[in-house]
């Protein structure tokens, strides 16, 4: 069951826009109307002009595809927590000792009152556990809980990837020799997937929780 099916379960009434359909012009007209927006796209930190940081969306007749810093600030939100589930959407960026607008805080001041981010390039398939074993969690604990027990179920979990196996554990190698805890598993079977362990902070550790967790 792919990840959209399993938060599509759990949440019927969510709405899924994918590919061409995923527009800044609906992110913009439907997002105030929702309790929590998800954006699975990359995102655009510009150091040198920090207000057009963007959510990069489809474009569309109306709009370029960017949701820049500066119309984010101009929404009016009621969604109790926004997901950016992209890649370094979370990282700000210093200058002269001060930091600048960041993607974060341009939704919260926008109105919701949390923002899941990640902190770096995340990989697919384990961001899509732990997406899904966040969802799951938020039916019952409070928002940083459930993120908190998504993590550790990454920590204690295997993710079988081939694809893992041959990114070098996303990065991870060409830092020096790969960590025994992160090397694909052996198997007799040549054509079964590699078992790559999750435990490594590089596949749990990018998300953080900014604003209110409690609720």
């Amino acid at each position: 069951m792919s990840n959209r099916s399993e938060i599509k379960n759990l949440y019927p009434q969510s709405t899924i826009y994918l590919e061409k359909e995923a527009t800044e012009e609906k992110a913009k007209t439907l997002s105030p109307q929702n309790d929590i927006i998800h954006f699975a796209s990359h995102a655009e930190l510009n150091e040198n002009d920090p207000l057009s940081s963007a959510v990069l969306l489809a474009k569309s007749d109306k709009e370029d595809g960017r949701l820049e810093v500066r119309e984010i600030f101009g929404m009016d939100l009621k969604a109790s927590l926004v997901v950016l589930s992209a890649c370094e959407t979370g990282l700000g960026k210093l200058s002269s000792g001060d930091e600048l607008v960041g993607l974060t805080r341009a939704f919260i001041y926008a109105g919701t009152p949390s923002v899941v981010a990640s902190l770096w390039n995340v990989e697919d398939s384990s961001t899509a556990q732990l997406m899904a074993s966040f969802y799951k969690n938020l039916k019952t604990m409070t928002k940083v809980e459930a993120l908190r027990q998504a993590q550790l179920n990454l920590i204690r979990g295997n993710v079988n990837s081939d694809l893992l196996a041959r990114r070098g554990i996303g990065g991870v190698g060409q830092l020096g020799e790969t960590p025994s805890s992160v090397l694909p598993a052996p198997s007799s079977d040549p054509h079964a997937p590699s078992s790559v362990s999750t435990s490594h902070p590089y596949f749990w550790a990018p998300f953080i929780l900014v604003g209110e967790g409690s609720d």
